[in-house]
């Protein structure tokens, strides 16, 4: 049985992290993102059981793209944790356990991920979207991990909040680099501010 975790913000950076998979919803994790010095923002990875402890922080630099990792009391480069996936492949960041093996972050339909293991393409997590309920079931942002993940669960965890945070970057990124997604949404609000104007 997978473990669930799900997250009350639509923020992976900003977020308590639930485990959905005890017979009473827990509280597992929690995420806080604060300005630091500078201007530059901090995040900080919470475990919350048994007792409140830091798994990781994060300090940003100013792009909010790259930065540097602490965890278990070993300083380093996103880009030395998180390794680049390749310009012709679905893999958008890949990273090394402990004991040498790889992991891959994919992209998994529009928005989602899945983490694979390359050596026989089992699945070892995958996360689902939020939905808003409001023309489908509502669904807080999921991230799910199987057995086989339990025990680098942290370093799932940790991965899974920098891929994601970047992959959201990304698409900001791309939808303000398309100026027909821009002309589009002006014509949208347009055409509402005229129906609300006919309706006075």
């Amino acid at each position: 049985m997978p473990l669930v975790l799900t997250f009350s913000e639509n923020n992976p950076l900003d977020s308590t992290i639930v485990d959905e998979s005890t017979y009473v919803p827990t509280p597992r994790y929690e995420t806080f993102t604060t300005k630091v010095t500078g201007g530059q923002k901090k995040t900080t990875l919470w475990a919350l059981a048994p007792s409140r402890s830091i798994v990781a922080e994060v300090e940003w630099e100013r792009s909010f793209k790259s930065g540097k990792i602490t965890m278990e009391g070993r300083c380093m480069e996103m880009d030395a944790l998180l390794l680049g996936g390749g310009f012709f492949s679905r893999t958008i960041r890949k990273f090394q356990l402990p004991g040498g093996r790889l992991y891959k972050w994919k992209q998994s339909g529009a928005v989602d991920l899945k983490l694979v293991n390359p050596e026989d393409g089992s699945l070892i997590a995958r996360s689902l979207h939020a939905k808003l309920g409001m023309f489908e079931e509502q669904r807080d942002l999921t991230l799910e991990i199987s057995d086989r993940g339990l025990a680098s669960l942290n370093l799932i965890l940790l991965t899974f909040l920098l891929v994601e945070h970047l992959a959201r970057e990304q698409r900001r990124a791309s939808a303000r680099m398309n100026p027909v997604n821009n002309i589009n949404s002006l014509n949208m609000i347009n055409t509402m501010n005229v129906i609300n104007m006919t309706s006075i």
